[in-house]
Parts: structure tokens; C-alpha cells; sequence
């Protein structure tokens, strides 16, 4: 289980905690004994869906190496990504998965997140139509 010795929750340098634009990001680490378990890459967003504040934590990735799945690695990287998100003023966290990802929304729903729906997202490309013409 994380949380043992050995284990250590890292925000490495100014390549994982930056802003980008106007937004704020942080790469969170999990490591134990120099080996990488899994990582939590987070931002702020202006908006997410379902949510009711302005200033969301947004879960942008989150990634937990087959071999340390169901040991508290993921629970370990979220929480640490809920305290990034309420030392920033953040009220509400986010995030999203592909409509077919069974496995991520199991985990999501086992840490607390709500379901907010499902949309379908489209794309123009906007050259398309000239290059048919």
C-alpha cells in the first residue's frame, strides 16, 4: 500500500510546475525506490463541465504503472492534486475520459467523482471544403 516507506510523493522542478499562458500546471510523481509508479498532471481552467465555479483543478492525465494498480497510488496522486487544487482557491476538480475508458470511470467514481454526463465532441477541418472544390 502507498504510504509505506520507501514511497515519495515528488513535484519535480520548473519542467512539472509551470504556467503556460494563463494557465497554471503541475506534474505530480509518485516514485518508490527511484522507479516511477505513476503521475497526475493537473491545470486550472477557467470551465469544466457540470461544474458551478469559475477556477477548476482540471485532471489533464493520470497514469498508474500496471504493477502498482490497486495499491493506493492513484488515491495517493489525486490527493495530493486535490491539495495543488485547494491551495490555488479551487472549489471543484475535474476531469474526463474517453466514452469507452470503463476502467478510468470505475477508478474516477472510486475516488469521488461524479459522473457530469457524456458529450460528443466534432471537428471542421475548415480547408477541407476548398481543397474539394
Amino acid at each position: 500500500m502507498f504510504g509505506t516507506p520507501g514511497h515519495q510523493t515528488c513535484r519535480v522542478g520548473p519542467c512539472c510546475a509551470r504556467r503556460s499562458g494563463r494557465r497554471s500546471r503541475l506534474t505530480s510523481l509518485l516514485q518508490k525506490h527511484g522507479t516511477l509508479l505513476g503521475f497526475a498532471e493537473l491545470s486550472l481552467r477557467p470551465y469544466a463541465e457540470d461544474c458551478r465555479t469559475s477556477r477548476v483543478a482540471f485532471l489533464e492525465g493520470w497514469y498508474v504503472i500496471p504493477g502498482a494498480r490497486r495499491q493506493g497510488v492513484g488515491r495517493a496522486l489525486l490527493s495530493a492534486a486535490e491539495q495543488w487544487a485547494r491551495d490555488r482557491g479551487c472549489q471543484e476538480f475535474a476531469s474526463d475520459t474517453e466514452l469507452d475508458n470503463s476502467m478510468s470511470a470505475a477508478a474516477h467514481r472510486g475516488l469521488g467523482f461524479e459522473d457530469a454526463g457524456a458529450i460528443r465532441c466534432f471537428r471542421k477541418d475548415l480547408y477541407a471544403a476548398e481543397d474539394k472544390s
